[in-house]
This record gives structure tokens, sequence and C-alpha cells, in this order.
């Protein structure tokens, strides 16, 4: 490399590491985000059930129209 070069180069290089310093310190200077909503309790076994069957009946509703827009006749 040339000196011709590394002189065209090192602007461009102060540059870039200000570019970084600045955008660590903007980082660092950011408020810490809230705490997770604790997690919420499980249902009752009665109500997963509820909730299990309501996902199978759509999706036995939505299965067989969804087959045949895409041109599926069977599976296994």
């Amino acid at each position: 490399m040339t000196a011709r070069c590394a002189r065209a180069m090192r602007p461009t290089l102060l540059l870039g590491i200000a570019f970084l310093l600045l955008l660590a310190a903007s980082a660092a200077a950011q408020p810490s985000a809230q705490p997770p909503a604790p997690p919420a309790p499980p249902l009752p076994m009665a109500r997963q059930i509820a909730v299990r069957e309501g996902w199978l009946a759509r999706r036995y509703e939505m299965l067989l129209p969804m087959m045949r827009t895409h041109g599926i006749g069977m599976w296994v």
C-alpha cells in the first residue's frame, strides 16, 4: 500500500471508528427494558381440553378446503 493510499484511507477509518463509538455510547445510554411479565397460570384441565378441541375443529374446517385449493386429493 502506498503512502498516498494510506492517507486517503485515514479519514474514512477515523470516521468509521467515531461512528462505532457513537453507536456504542447511544446503546449504553438507553434505558433498560422493562422486566418481562410473569407467566400466566395454566388453565384448568377442563378449559385446556376445550381449547384443544376448538383448535382441532378449526383445523378440520380449514384442512380440506386448503387441500382442494392446492390440488391435494389424499394424504397418508
